[in-house]
């Protein structure tokens, strides 16, 4: 890879063009990376707006054909060039010359002979620009406007000459003369720039002498001492019509750069606080649209072959296919190239572009693009890790789903097989083939439960758990599950007893939007642990009240309860508390149970009562009165 970058020298001269092009074929020569550099000075930034115009083509250009952009600020424009480069560690500079000599650049050299000088080990192309045949159709309008401001430059001296004249007579010359002339020189200057004030500065010594300084009406002098007031008072004019210039040209990039900031930290904020590539493609759009107050519209990459408008289709697909911005007509667009992924382009469309000072601002429009890039490759990345976490989630399901069927299932396997055999053999007791039927009943209904749990469990992991709701009442949903709780307890091995299930319901009849079947394994699953927790004859209380807007559920058994440290975790997914540990389960009998009242809009919860057992809370949205 080839070391150091190629620094190409871009002004509104119109010979700049050439310049750059030419640096673009040295880049491609070497293989380095190039950047385009303009420097703002008092000189070109103040004298006209077309200089700052033709600079910003300059600069578009350059971008086009591969350049990076950068706008410096500086009266040395050597030695800002110098300071850049030497930054940014630039081994080649190319710059532009026109085709001029004889007194002038012996006495004040170019920025090319003063690169040249200055240096060092930096190389230094001088390239001889072609000056573009347009340039003479912009010097009408530019000589226009020159004229304008010379004709203001003139009634400025007219009108201090006046203001001079009623206060002394015309016949004596003071220091309020001076200071009155002074004024206009300076005004001119803030207003129209370093060139004018010049003018207006030699104007006004000239007007000075011709009516205030004997003889009257002349250019000559008389008395040698005027000469010096006439030196001092030109020398002064000129500096503070240069120091109007540079506060003027100040004051016009410290707006920019407001402007500039303002506009990057409205748009990094709002991007912040998107959450979804729809909700960042419409808040660029909107902050671009009011920026350039036209039209901006972000495209995705398989969108363009869509779009209505031949021009913006052709535009969008040659800034595709480039990687680089690209202009036609009135419309620019920008390539929004992430890191992995080609997101599309930004189609730009002011309504006045020659008004639009904004949409020929290279820096400002490069930064919007590159903080819209970044908060799609943001959201890219988020959505890339969501989905690589959601597919390690559900790995980790997988196995541990494998690693409890294959543990849990392998009792009641051996216990099936073994009393099958048993019941195979000739003389066996009534009684002990009716334990053994019964033992083969209660493992093949523990093994369907948790099969059951364990497809459910991964139906809520990919979110495949369709809810089918309907209006059911409450005490269908009750009566169902405690039916269901006394049969399988019915059916279990000899010797057991039936639970002591105490259902209280309101006499109201209660009605609630819910899936009946899942909403009974709810209940049935809460009913089952107090079953199997709780001592044999103790009473499990299910009581059922209402409010307004929400139904809810009771479950009070009088067992152990739940550890305290157990009571925050009991709704995770495999986890079974410490007095669980001891009997057969999942731990995922709970969890689901959670997550199906959840979908259905209502709350889980537990609560230890201590020596008293343990309460469960099911809370669910009533139905609309």
């Amino acid at each position: 890879m080839p070391e150091g970058k190629l620094l190409v020298c871009v002004s509104p001269s119109t010979t700049s063009t050439d310049v750059v092009r030419r640096g673009a074929e040295i880049a491609r020569a070497f293989g380095v990376e190039w950047i385009a550099v303009h420097v703002q000075t008092a000189s070109t930034d103040s004298a006209t707006d077309g200089n700052r115009a033709r600079a910003a083509e300059h600069l578009k250009l350059a971008r086009q054909l591969g350049a990076s952009i950068e706008v410096v600020s500086g009266d040395d424009v050597a030695g800002a060039i110098i300071e850049y480069a030497l930054r940014r560690q630039v081994t080649k500079i190319v710059i532009g010359k026109k085709a001029s000599g004889g007194f002038r650049r012996i006495f004040k050299p170019g920025v090319d002979t003063q690169l040249v000088r200055r240096s060092g080990v930096i190389d230094v192309y001088v390239i001889q620009g072609a000056e573009s045949s347009v340039s003479h159709l912009r010097r009408k309008p530019a000589l226009r406007r020159r004229s304008l401001q010379s004709l203001i430059s003139l009634v400025a001296i007219a009108a201090a000459t006046g203001i001079c004249s009623m206060f002394n007579g015309g016949t004596v010359a003071s220091a309020n003369d001076v200071m009155i002339y002074l004024a206009a020189a300076f005004s001119t200057s803030i207003f129209f720039g370093w060139l004018q004030g010049i003018i207006t500065s030699v104007l006004s010594v000239l007007a000075f002498n011709f009516f205030f300084i004997r003889p009257y009406h002349t250019f000559t002098v008389d008395d040698p001492q005027y000469l010096l007031t006439l030196a001092v008072m030109l020398a002064v004019t000129l500096v503070s019509s240069s120091i109007a210039a540079r506060v003027r040209l100040q004051t016009v990039l410290s707006r920019a750069r407001e402007r500039r900031t303002r506009s990057l930290y409205d748009l990094s904020r709002r991007l912040t606080e998107a959450s979804s590539e729809a909700q960042i493609v419409d808040i660029a759009s909107r902050e671009l649209s009011t920026l350039i107050r036209g039209n901006a519209l972000i495209v995705r990459t398989g969108m363009i072959p869509e779009l209505a408008d031949n021009a913006e289709r052709e535009l969008a697909g040659n800034c595709t296919n480039s990687g680089t911005a690209s202009s036609l007509g009135m419309m620019r667009c920008l390539p929004l190239v992430g890191k992995t992924d080609k997101f599309g382009v930004l189609l730009l469309k002011p309504l006045v572009p020659e008004e639009n000072d904004v949409f020929d601002d290279e820096l400002l429009l490069d930064g919007m693009r590159s903080l819209i890039v970044l908060a799609l490759d943001r959201e890219h990345e988020s959505i890339v890790a969501g989905t690589r976490l959601l597919e390690i989630e559900q790995e980790k399901t997988r196995n541990a789903l494998l690693r409890s069927i294959s543990h849990d299932l392998r009792t009641p396997l051996a216990t099936i097989s073994g009393a099958s055999m048993m019941l195979l053999r000739e003389g066996l007791p009534p009684e002990m083939a009716h334990n053994l039927v019964c033992a083969i009943t209660e493992e093949t209904r523990w093994m369907s439960r948790t099969v059951e749990n364990m497809l459910r469990a991964t139906r809520l992991e990919v979110g495949a758990l369709d809810l089918s709701i309907k209006l059911e009442t409450v005490d269908d949903l009750v009566t169902s599950a405690v039916e269901q709780i006394m049969r399988q307890s019915s059916d279990a091995a000899a010797g057991s007893s039936d639970p002591a299930i105490s259902v209280t319901l309101p006499e109201k009849l209660l009605v609630a939007p819910m899936d009946l079947p899942l909403m009974q394994q709810v209940l049935i699953n809460i009913l089952d642990n107090a079953v199997r927790y709780s001592p044999a004859g103790t009473p499990i209380f299910v009581t059922v009240t209402s409010t307004l807007r929400k139904i809810e559920i009771l479950i009070e058994d009088e067992g152990p309860g739940i550890i305290d440290d157990d009571l925050p975790r009991i709704f995770e997914k495999f986890y079974r508390g410490r007095s669980s540990r001891n009997t057969r389960g999942s731990g995922l009998g709970l969890w689901i149970s959670a997550t199906i009242v959840r979908a259905h809009g209502g709350d889980l919860s537990a609560e230890s009562r201590g020596s008293l057992g343990t309460r469960f809370r099911i809370q669910l949205p009533a139905a609309a009165p």
